[in-house]
């Protein structure tokens, strides 16, 4: 049985007591604090320019057969992917790479039905669409069951997932420590391939891996792991655990993230944003996110906006949206952390930042035309993303909103 990953000595916790101490953060109704849970089992492990040395410790004497995913040719050239297999001498190694981004249920259904090998651990050395192809592929090989007709039944009584090690590449997704994998057909639908047995068993993260992230991937990956941040504290699925993460990320974002926009090859500053990016999946793991990313999804399928960009559009009119919905010890907490009066302000401070790094703040910069919002509102209620915003939302919610950002 995987030991429970919560260590109460963890960086985010030592953090939150401190700043409890000094007043800064204020937390919920403790009538509602009384009945929670969380859970995450992940093994948690941190260091840099030790990836092939943690991934060795985990594998080696383990585990026989691995299947090694990753996705462009960046990786490999690096010399990332011989390094691990080097320092894997104990396992025999498949390679699969050229993983693309927003993997499709049918290349997920292709290498199930096609896959001959029998595999002991699966590992992903990649950003959130080359982990979230191998942790599916991790999931449904030992099942019985076809990966539509569990995106369409969502049975609980399935078989355990083959033990799975994520590395990410990249600081935003926290597919790392996340439940679930987002997929797509070729209509453009996005689906969530979602199950408790889905939690990565080991996750593997090295700031040295991110540094060379040009400056525009950088800010829209940082901005879609503030966007799980603040829709975990947002989210009705909200508690007392997860918000001690979420506000440690948005801390952490807030100290972060314009110094490494002038320092891409800060090591403290990578490693600041990989746990910006490591908290916030921490946070929504339990909560899942909301409206934001409801939305972001069409306007990443039909205009090829990046996930983390269409995120940063979207964020500033639902952080006005939701406000009046949202605690007020949060929206309070919040703005003390980006040091702003009111989220008047910060909706213009996260503008601001975005387009520091190189981000469309309207749809129209972004290629989006008026018919596209049509599109966007058509396809953007996604039922297990959208439900979970503290606010309805409409259809004539979402035109007004689009249209101020037009």
């Amino acid at each position: 049985m995987r030991q429970l990953l919560f260590n109460m000595k963890l960086e985010a916790l030592r953090s939150h007591r401190n700043k409890l101490k000094r007043g800064l953060w204020i937390m919920s109704n403790p009538e509602t604090e009384n009945f929670f849970n969380y859970y995450n089992p992940v093994n948690i492990n941190f260091g840099f320019n030790k990836y092939y040395l943690l991934i060795k410790k985990i594998v080696n004497g383990n585990f026989k057969r691995a299947a090694l995913f990753y996705g462009r040719e960046s990786m490999k050239k690096a010399g990332v992917i011989d390094k691990i297999k080097e320092s894997l001498d104990k396992c025999v190694i498949n390679e699969y790479g050229g993983i693309l981004p927003n993997p499709q249920v049918s290349d997920i259904e292709k290498f199930v039905s096609t896959c001959k090998e029998s595999y002991d651990v699966i590992i992903a050395v990649g950003g959130g669409s080359v982990i979230d192809f191998a942790k599916s592929a991790a999931f449904l090989l030992p099942q019985n069951q076809s990966i539509r007709s569990i995106l369409k039944d969502r049975p609980e009584n399935l078989k355990n997932s083959i033990p799975f090690i994520a590395v990410p590449t990249t600081a935003g997704t926290g597919s790392e420590v996340t439940p679930w994998a987002s997929l797509w057909d070729v209509t453009k639908k996005k689906y969530s391939l979602s199950h408790k047995k889905m939690f990565p068993c080991y996750a593997v993260l090295d700031p040295a891996l991110t540094i060379s992230l040009p400056a525009k991937v950088t800010a829209y990956t940082a901005f879609d792991a503030l966007s799980h941040a603040l829709e975990a504290l947002w989210s009705k699925n909200s508690n007392p655990v997860s918000d001690v993460f979420a506000f440690e990320s948005v801390s952490m974002f807030v100290n972060t993230y314009d110094k490494l926009m002038d320092n891409l090859s800060d090591p403290e500053l990578r490693s600041g944003m990989l746990k910006t990016s490591l908290y916030a999946g921490l946070a929504f793991s339990n909560t899942k996110t909301a409206a934001v990313h409801s939305v972001s999804y069409p306007v990443t399928m039909h205009f090829n906006v990046p996930h983390g960009e269409a995120c940063a559009l979207l964020l500033g009119e639902f952080l006005l949206f939701n406000k009046d919905y949202i605690e007020k010890s949060k929206v309070d907490t919040l703005c003390n952390i980006f040091r702003v009066k009111n989220f008047s302000e910060l909706k213009e401070k996260l503008a601001n930042m975005a387009q520091n790094g190189g981000l469309a703040v309207r749809l129209s910069h972004a290629g989006i035309d008026a018919d596209g919002i049509d599109i966007i509102v058509r396809e953007g209620f996604s039922p297990d993303r959208i439900l979970n915003n503290p606010r309805d939302v409409t259809k004539q919610d979402l035109y007004l909103i689009l249209n101020n950002i037009f």
